[in-house]
């Protein structure tokens, strides 16, 4: 990609499409998890370059919303499994420390 991003993992007819992994060479994310249509769809896991990592579901490319369960762990060890609401933590959820 011209960005230097990329893209390892499944194509069907020649679009991104299935299991993969796709680093972003802007902002060092790092995203595994499912795709359509070249974007990310379903389930997945983004690792941020600070350490934070977000898991749960995403449509069109970015983080479910209105509402979905995540896991949620930070680079101070914190971990937060619960929903969110417009990404901000909202509901039911808990936080531990690793």
């Amino acid at each position: 990609m011209k960005d230097r991003t990329c893209y390892e993992g499944q194509f069907i007819n020649g679009e991104i499409k299935g299991n993969g992994c796709k680093f972003f060479a802007s902002s060092k994310a790092k995203y595994t998890g499912q795709f359509l249509n070249g974007e990310m769809h379903g389930h997945g896991i983004m690792t941020y370059h600070n350490g934070n990592v977000y898991e749960g579901q995403w449509y069109k490319n970015k983080k479910q919303d209105p509402e979905g369960f995540v896991i949620l762990r930070t680079s101070d060890k914190a971990v937060y499994e619960g929903t969110f609401h417009v990404h901000v933590r909202d509901g039911e959820g808990t936080q531990t420390y690793e």
